[in-house]
């Protein structure tokens, strides 16, 4: 029992740098510092702190691919992106409800993938 409580202290607190990061970059606008993640892990990582967010009246559904879901991006910044739609959810189910987030890989054509990089931002 201790040794999972200090695993789960030591997650809240590399979870409690990675939000200062956050907030650093977010000050300064400093550049993000992206690399290649496998999605899939990153939104396990950030499953209880979604679940906390949402409370209870709000179930929270990961359906995520046998697969590697590899992505190119800031972890610090994917993960915010994960809590902006957990709260924007929560938000608009004051009802309660599930929010269902899905993760896998698809491809793209050529054409397409070259819009959606070339965006606006």
């Amino acid at each position: 029992q201790a040794s999972s409580d200090v695993a789960n202290i030591r997650a809240a607190c590399g979870r409690a740098s990675a939000r200062v990061r956050q907030l650093l970059a977010f000050a300064r606008k400093q550049p993000s510092n992206p690399d290649v993640y496998d999605l899939r892990d990153i939104v396990e990582r950030a499953r209880r702190l979604l679940e906390a967010v949402l409370g209870e009246h709000v179930a929270l559904v990961v359906q995520a691919a046998a697969s590697p879901c590899l992505v190119r991006v800031d972890e610090a910044q994917m993960e915010q992106v994960l809590f902006n739609l957990a709260i924007n959810a929560r938000d608009a189910m004051p009802g309660g409800g599930s929010l269902v987030i899905q993760v896998e890989s698809v491809s793209l054509a050529a054409d397409l993938a070259r819009e959606i990089a070339a965006g606006p931002w």
